[in-house]
């Protein structure tokens, strides 16, 4: 294998040209003679290693003190060549004393003296936390069919590759035979060569031949679009097509311009569009499920692609779960189908993953292929540098104590983000404060050692990597963090005199400008930076170049994230490391400090698509499918067959197909008017304008802002950041959608301060509970025989959400306490919205703290009942009330994740109890975040959860009564995301028991 490309394999040399290519570049690594800068160089870096052996002397060596002396200062002849060279400076400015007095390590040498540095301060806490996976060794594997001269010569002029490794050659070989492929290798390990050569194989064959490329990202998709040109470019039998035809391999996507090629028209019309030519001449496209996913309605003018289409890439495909993945999965289901109708039943898929437990069997829903004509490669033949993989936990500060820990794992980019700085009484979950009632927080139960910021540890690391020239990578779980991160190296190269390795770091995001983005990209790809602060749109295979390091500011929330970001250091044979920093805070970081084995050995994730909980996908696609062409009952039950979704059961489903009874066959409702397609998204997203945030000073754009997140982001006197810079947002027109802003060089940021007005809007459905069971213990009788006369009703529908900002916290950026509290009132900013949810109010009446009762206006007797009880217990009614809404959150997140493989938070539900403080009713509200992407999730799980709201609250009970704790534990109902604003403080788990029993008449 060559050394100076063994990241990419490529097949056995088979012609006479290729390996005189071959025997005249290896020649030119032969070493060559050196000239005097070189020599300089050479001399300099002996020195430094002379300097550093004297280091690493015992003090008791032999003449070590004549060795110390002689060591800061070398021979005059030595200070000459180091400085100039030819009458030039060799080393400029401060870089002169930079290279004589500091000794650059490489990765390995700097891990072994990293438990020796001064920012070394126990936080590898156990020797499992430090593993080591050892270098392993290329495996190779040959081809049954060998390739075309032309094609070896391109893949070598392009990629410099000889071989194929095991992996590469087996699915190459399974898609020869005709079979399916699925891929489940390491990232970097030469995956883009098993789609490549066979779609180039086809072409080769057949110049009319079709492939269509699927990617999740659009880099992603460009990466890959960059690669399979360079191959092409050099392939002397498919070049000339490339040249005549400029569509030959293009990207069909959002993005693709709708306009003519000419403006001239050709016997009163116009020429064809862009699109037009793409579809019709475009051998390799590259493209995603949305654009798919609208263009089918028109699809006689895909006739050339859907005739001779050969072979679909699926990219990550370990990327599509849940309902996004059932929505793409249908669109596939489309594909084909089309390509059936106009003959075509030959068409292969090959498909790409991350480690996950279940690839075939996900494979196989995903296409609707059996699993047996489905081929698993996962046995990896790359080779690999050693890898260190460490658990690095903060050290203690000072000894102090904080609020029990919470998950602050905001979602990807895609979800609401909320913040987690310290608690204080302004912080607290809204009940309080819309009764008009500030009362004192009690004292909390459980207290826990505070830990140094994980971006203070992050950054120190770093500057240790940049200090040596150790490329890292540092990943990231939302926009703030990112931004927040980066501005601390700026702040450290600025108060350590290092503004030189400003341009070294940058960060990556969504909300960049594309123009950003490629910048980044391009700088990254050409070894201009050393250091990237990315969230996860850096996560999947982008080719950025060579990395030594990386950091998880936090476990990524799913193990397949876990490894893909560790695969992203080490690509080629490297040594590398991945260090995972833990939140002193978050408790699943925090299991993994304890059991590190869990993250380094932890099992992959299961991907699954459950159709058969999801009749409103599958209805709306089977109506897209019928509009495209009208569906012969055959092929309805089929589907329906494959989606293991019973035919009874689904005979409900609306709006329901129309069906002709004289042809025989179903066709769209009407409602569609000829194109379902137009009517959703696969992404279920809302189409709103985005914020604009305005440099008032230049009048140029700094950022468009998602409508979801602007409220948290955009308000008077915010601190907005944006690659490392801080702006002062002055004001914020929500009718123009337009924030104006102002550079600032404040140290600190800013934290939104609001709470939450609830209120019912509209009542569609409702339950009603009446104990009537008996019991023996004395405490349930009482309230069963209390409450009977009047029943507990639970309500379903709509509720009026209003979300005031009074202000906002200063923050310290680099620990998140709160420096300053500005109260800039009630009207500053308010967003009146509407959202579906079920609620049950006055939960217990209108008993005060003095005992007096009353329902408070509630409808229902029992409230007062149980109020009386878990006074007479000692309860405090907020607490009990409080653990009530959290059990059934935790219940309906369990839920969740057991059907969709996603828990309430993902599926953007919330859970608010109000009237936590004081006297007055409590209430409790269930419903979907107005500022949730995930609001469509949530729109759907609302109406499943409320068909099950018995099992729902049983599972409650059973979360509270399976723990022994008082106030709420980790192991019960202790929140993780969406945070509690209350940080989990005032709960009584055996008052949410008695709370919960009054709705379960069979518990009590």
């Amino acid at each position: 294998m060559l050394g100076f490309a063994d990241h990419v394999v490529a097949p056995q040399i088979s012609s006479t040209a290729a390996k005189k290519k071959y025997a005249k570049l290896k020649k030119s690594l032969k070493p060559q003679p050196l000239d005097v800068a070189q020599i300089a160089r050479f001399v300099r870096d002996k020195n430094a290693a002379f300097k550093a052996a004297i280091d690493a002397c015992p003090l008791d060596y032999p003449a070590l003190e004549t060795l110390v002396a002689a060591k800061h200062k070398p021979p005059a002849e030595l200070n000459s060549c180091l400085t100039s060279v030819d009458g030039g400076d060799m080393l400029l400015g401060d870089d002169r004393n930079l290279k004589l007095d500091h000794v650059k390590l490489d990765l390995a040498s700097l891990l072994a003296n990293l438990k020796t540095s001064d920012i070394y301060h126990n936080q590898i806490q156990s020797e499992d936390a430090w593993k080591i996976l050892e270098q392993r060794n290329s495996l190779y594997g040959n081809l049954t069919v060998k390739l075309s001269p032309e094609l070896s010569d391109a893949l070598f002029e392009s990629q410099a590759v000889v071989k194929l490794y095991a992996h590469q050659a087996a699915a190459i070989n399974a898609i020869d035979s005709g079979s399916n492929v699925i891929v489940s290798t390491a990232t970097a390990s030469g995956k883009s060569l098993i789609y490549q050569i066979p779609v180039l194989r086809q072409l080769e064959l057949n110049v009319d031949s079709r492939a269509i490329f699927i990617f999740p990202t659009k880099a992603l998709a460009q990466d890959q679009k960059r690669s399979l040109s360079d191959v092409l470019a050099n392939h002397t039998l498919l070049r000339h097509n490339v040249h005549e035809n400029e569509h030959f391999i293009s990207t069909y996507d959002g993005d693709t311009p709708f306009e003519s090629c000419s403006s001239t028209r050709i016997r009163g019309r116009k020429q064809p569009t862009i699109r037009d030519l793409i579809r019709e001449t475009c051998r390799v496209m590259f493209t995603n499920f949305d654009t798919l996913h609208k263009t089918f309605a028109r699809h006689k003018s895909w006739i050339q692609m859907l005739t001779n289409l050969k072979i679909v890439v699926v990219d990550e495909l370990h990327c599509y779960s849940g309902r996004f993945g059932m929505h793409c999965s249908l669109v596939m289901m489309r594909l084909k189908r089309l390509c059936a109708h106009y003959g075509n039943t030959t068409v292969r898929f090959i498909s790409c993953s991350a480690t996950i437990a279940n690839p075939v069997q996900h494979m196989s829903v995903f296409f609707g292929i059996p699993p047996e004509k489905i081929t698993l490669v996962n046995v990896d033949g790359s080779p690999a540098g050693k890898k260190h993989q460490i658990v690095w936990n903060p050290p203690p500060v000072d000894g102090s104590i904080i609020p029990p820990p919470v998950n602050d794992d905001e979602d990807n980019e895609d979800k609401v983000e909320f913040e987690n700085p310290n608690v204080n009484n302004d912080d607290m979950e809204i009940g309080h404060e819309e009764n008009g009632i500030n009362a004192p927080q009690p004292p909390r139960k459980q207290q826990y050692i505070e830990r140094v910021a994980p971006t203070v540890e992050a950054v120190n690391l770093c500057m240790e990597f940049l200090k040596n020239d150790i490329r890292f990578i540092c990943f990231v779980k939302n926009r703030r963090t990112c931004e927040t991160v980066l501005k601390e190296f700026y702040d450290r190269f600025e108060k350590t005199q290092t503004e030189k390795f400003r341009e070294r770091v940058m960060s990556y995001r969504g909300g960049y400008s594309r123009e950003d983005r490629r910048e980044i990209e391009r700088k990254m790809f050409d070894g201009k930076l050393f250091g990237i602060i990315a969230t996860s749109a850096l996560e999947l295979g982008v080719d950025i170049g060579t990395l030594d390091v990386v950091l998880h500011l936090g476990y990524p929330r799913t193990m397949a994230s876990y490894r893909q970001q560790l695969g992203r250091a080490g690509r080629r044979r490297n040594d590398s490391a991945s260090i995972m920093i833990a939140d002193g805070r978050n408790r699943v970081d925090q299991h993994f400090v304890k059991f590190p084995n869990d993250l380094f050995d932890g099992n992959p994730d299961t991907i699954h698509l459950p159709f058969s909980n999801t009749h409103e996908i599958v209805n709306l696609h089977l109506h897209c499918a019928a509009a495209e062409l009208a569906m012969r009952l055959d092929e309805y039950t089929r589907v329906l067959s494959t989606l293991n979704i019973p035919l009874e059961e689904f005979t409900t489903a609306e709006p329901a197909l129309l069906w002709d009874p004289i042809h025989q066959v179903y066709f769209a409702a009407r409602q569609y008017e000829g194109n379902p397609a137009k009517s959703f998204q696969v992404r279920e997203s809302e189409e709103e304008e985005d914020y604009r945030v305005i440099d008032v000073r230049t009048n140029q754009d700094v950022e468009f802002v998602e409508f979801k997140k602007a409220f948290m982001l955009l308000y008077d006197g915010a601190i907005f950041l944006h690659r490392g810079q801080s702006y002062f947002i002055l004001d914020v027109d929500h009718a123009k959608r337009i924030s104006r802003a102002r550079t600032t060089n404040v140290s600190y940021i800013t934290k939104i301060r609001d709470y939450k007005l609830i209120s019912p809007h509209q009542i569609t459905n409702q339950i009603q509970r009446n104990p009537t069971t008996t019991t023996t213990t004395t405490t349930a009788a009482t309230m069963k025989n209390s409450a009977a006369s009047r029943p507990i009703t639970i309500h379903r529908g709509l509720l009026k959400v209003t979300t005031i900002s009074t202000g906002y916290f200063k923050l310290d950026p680099r620990t998140q306490q709160k420096i300053e509290a500005v109260d800039m009132g009630n009207e500053t900013n308010r967003i009146e919205s509407f959202a579906n949810g079920f609620w049950w109010e006055h939960v217990c009446g209108g008993i005060d703290s003095s005992g007096s009762g009353g329902n408070g206006g509630g409808d229902d007797g029992a409230s007062d009942v149980v109020a009386n009880v878990l006074r007479k217990n000692g309860i405090d009614l907020g607490e009990a009330v409080h653990a009530a809404g959290h059990a059934i959150f935790m219940a309906i997140s369990k839920l969740q994740e057991l059907e969709e493989g996603l828990g309430a938070g993902g599926a953007g539900i919330e859970a608010h109890c109000a009237g936590m403080y004081g006297p007055g009713p409590k209430s409790i509200f269930i419903y979907v975040s107005p500022f949730s992407c995930s609001k469509s999730n949530g729109e759907v799980a609302m109406r499943r959860l409320w068909s099950s709201i018995l099992t729902v609250l049983d599972s409650a009970v059973t979360i509270l009564e399976a723990c022994s704790c008082e106030a709420g534990c980790s192991d019960c109902i202790i929140m993780g995301f969406p945070k509690c604003k209350a940080m989990n403080s005032r709960l009584n788990r055996k008052g949410g028991i008695l709370v919960l029993k009054t709705l379960l008449p069979e518990k009590l």
